[in-house]
């Protein structure tokens, strides 16, 4: 059975766009945010109630995802939005590690807490987190070398966020997964010689 309701965090391009539109084909009520408001050839196909202005890297997005909610419960959030800013050693920047940290690992913290606090979650909601193995310490190796220190570094922070977040809403009833969905092109690897590309995987990712 599809979900009534459906918000994407994250949803102007890639996976989080692909999943709005496969939501709404299935006849449930989408939420989609983006950053910035989408142009006459960026426009979703169905209808979809875009919620504009949401920065993950800000500290009110929780608060912005639920005035632009206006009232309305969800019963899926799948939070898509994520960073990443290719790194050496010796070539680090803060600047870009902070943007990572901050939209991997402290916006979903604050978009799910602001969300059940408000009673923006249905009764039978459940919170999907996009994250990745790139947190996993044990899969970095010595033939993968190191580098990309804020990437590994905010995926490992938000795997640890997923995890306290489904034990802080365990008594609520509400389930979170978290979901690594191989690697996306949002970002290019300009420091690695693969040849990526974009992967939509809505199927699987449900």
């Amino acid at each position: 059975m599809s979900p009534a309701s459906v918000l994407i965090v994250g949803a102007s391009r890639g996976l989080g766009r692909a999943l709005a539109e496969h939501y709404v084909s299935l006849q449930s009520r989408v939420f989609a945010t983006v950053r910035s408001p989408l142009k006459p050839d960026q426009q979703f196909k169905g209808r979809i109630q875009v919620i504009e202005g949401i920065d993950c890297s800000q500290s009110d997005v929780g608060k912005r995802i639920v005035d632009g909610l206006k009232g309305e419960t969800v019963e899926i959030v799948v939070i898509v939005a994520g960073l990443l800013k290719p790194e050496e050693f010796g070539k680090s920047s803060f600047e870009d590690e902070v943007s990572m940290y901050k939209i991997c690992a402290i916006a979903p913290v604050l978009i799910v807490e602001d969300l059940a606090t408000s009673s923006s979650l249905s009764p039978n909601a459940k919170i999907l987190l996009l994250t990745s193995e790139a947190g996993s310490v044990t899969l970095r190796t010595q033939g993968e070398g190191g580098g990309m220190y804020g990437h590994h570094g905010s995926k490992a922070a938000g795997n640890m966020v997923g995890k306290l977040l489904s034990l802080d809403l365990k008594d609520r009833g509400v389930p979170v997964a978290m979901i690594h969905v191989r690697l996306l092109r949002l970002f290019v690897y300009r420091t690695r010689r693969e040849s990526l590309s974009l992967v939509t995987l809505t199927e699987e990712f449900m």
